[in-house]
């Protein structure tokens, strides 16, 4: 969580370190589970739960940051500018990527978009939209298929500045359980595709929202243990094999399992929290960089060979690379514009660069 000064009460809120260490490996998990898709092994990652707990952080995450200032008057034109640059540096990045290897692609008359499709795609993307002609693998968002969470974060964020004032504990509890029974209903994720896309509504507004209340109840001091490494790696049986191995073992991850992890984790530091800035600061450039760039190395493997398939050694060490880069990203690019957007959306003028922060 960001560390900035409460305009309600001036004080500082806290950073959720642990918190942040949980983000990371869940972009790690993703990375791991797009990466090993092209290997001849079988892999059985649940990404999807990977994005649950995106949304669930998220939730819990701003409503820490932005409850109280949202009271105290900040518009919603503000909070969206936020998130925007927050959000925006590394998506356009990725775009960049994306969009100058799908033209080389149809350049060389390879590819399974054509032009219309490739065109209409990139200009919904730069609104963080779904693209109004999908292709046959019928993706929300082809150019860089991670945005469509992208989407579903904003229009979560979108209602909690928006309707904040009536977000009140009760209707929280409405909206939630009112979103549980409709994933009831479909029985799954979804989002990433325009066959299940109606169902990110659910996905979203369940995990987002249990986030916000979640933190509404959270009072406990932070307690620093080594112990903390546990919450970070407890997802890893989560979302690696069949944790359960019960029927329905998806569902009560996501409702139960993943939620109560939040909270717990909430309350516990490492004593050097390092190792969990670190993990938390390359999350989002590993989780909105790595496609685009994973395509390039797919789209070169199948000129030189004719095949798309990778070794395992090939995946990991992308895997590896990714986190370097990432790491690099977050310092080098998307940090210092950050600030610098911060500093010249200020109205005053007078925003110190140093009160950007890696997350929210």
């Amino acid at each position: 969580m960001t560390t900035k000064e409460n305009p309600a009460g001036g004080t500082k809120a806290r950073r959720y370190h642990t918190l942040d260490g949980m983000r990371g490996v869940a972009a790690i998990i993703v990375l791991l589970a797009h990466a090993l898709r092209n290997t001849p092994n079988e892999t059985s990652i649940r990404a999807a739960l990977a994005v649950t707990m995106f949304f669930l952080l998220s939730g819990f995450v701003l409503g820490k940051a932005y409850d109280e200032r949202l009271k105290a008057g900040m518009s919603l034109g503000q909070f969206t500018l936020a998130r925007l640059i927050r959000l925006y540096p590394l998506w356009l990045l990725s775009l960049a990527i994306a969009v100058v290897g799908t033209s080389v692609t149809l350049l060389l008359g390879h590819g399974k978009m054509n032009l219309p499709q490739f065109v209409a795609s990139a200009i919904s993307a730069l609104f963080f939209l779904p693209t109004p002609m999908p292709y046959d693998v019928g993706e929300t968002m082809p150019l860089n298929p991670p945005g469509w969470s992208l989407f579903f974060e904003l229009v979560a964020n979108f209602i909690f500045g928006a309707f904040h004032a009536r977000l009140t504990n009760r209707n929280l509890v409405i909206l939630i359980v009112g979103c549980l029974m409709l994933l009831l209903i479909g029985n799954g994720f979804g989002g990433a595709h325009y066959w299940d896309f109606v169902w990110g509504f659910p996905s979203v507004g369940f995990s987002f929202f249990l986030g916000v209340l979640l933190q509404r109840f959270h009072r406990s001091p932070p307690i620093t243990t080594r112990w903390a490494w546990l919450f970070p790696l407890a997802l890893i049986p989560a979302m690696v094999g069949d944790f359960l191995q019960i029927e329905g073992q998806d569902f009560i991850l996501m409702a139960v399992v993943l939620p109560a992890l939040v909270y717990f984790a909430a309350s516990f530091e490492l004593p050097h929290p390092g190792p969990f800035e670190l993990l938390g600061s390359s999350s989002y450039p590993i989780y909105v960089m790595h496609v685009p760039i994973f395509i390039w190395i797919i789209r070169l493997q199948s000129y030189r060979t004719g095949s798309t398939e990778i070794s395992v050694a090939v995946a990991l060490a992308f895997c590896a690379s990714m986190f370097a880069i990432g790491v690099a990203l977050d310092r080098l690019y998307d940090l210092p514009i950050r600030r610098y957007l911060t500093y010249r959306s200020s109205s005053s003028g007078k925003a110190k660069r140093s009160s950007i922060s890696r997350a929210p």
